[in-house]
């Protein structure tokens, strides 16, 4: 599992189509996804996600309203949260990346943080 390219300052208004056409048009061989693998793409003010994953879910993220902000070293971690149909679990994200952070052997250990 891993996160095959992350784009930053994406264009959110985008379809699949679009974020597909940007991964193309930036080398990234859309076709040839794994499970697993996710192409994640940020818009500019880190309040919105969307991946794409292998078998071409597009899972978004929209923390706008919120006053928070996407935790980018999250990001490495989604592909590890994604579910067998792809989507996207942030929620789940965050938690592995706490996990690694604070060196837990086990993710139950971290849910009673």
């Amino acid at each position: 599992m891993k996160t095959v390219e992350v784009f930053i300052g994406a264009d959110m208004r985008c379809s699949h189509r679009g974020l597909v056409k940007l991964a193309k048009d930036n080398g990234v061989h859309v076709d040839d996804l794994q499970p697993g693998d996710a192409i994640v793409y940020v818009n500019m003010r880190k309040n919105r996600v969307k991946t794409l994953s292998y078998n071409g879910v597009l899972s978004y993220l929209n923390l706008e309203g919120t006053r928070r902000t996407v935790d980018l070293d999250a990001l490495s971690m989604i592909p590890q949260a994604l579910d067998p149909r792809g989507a996207m679990n942030y929620k789940r994200a965050l938690f592995f990346t706490l996990q690694k952070k604070l060196g837990l052997k086990r993710f139950k250990e971290l849910e009673m943080l």
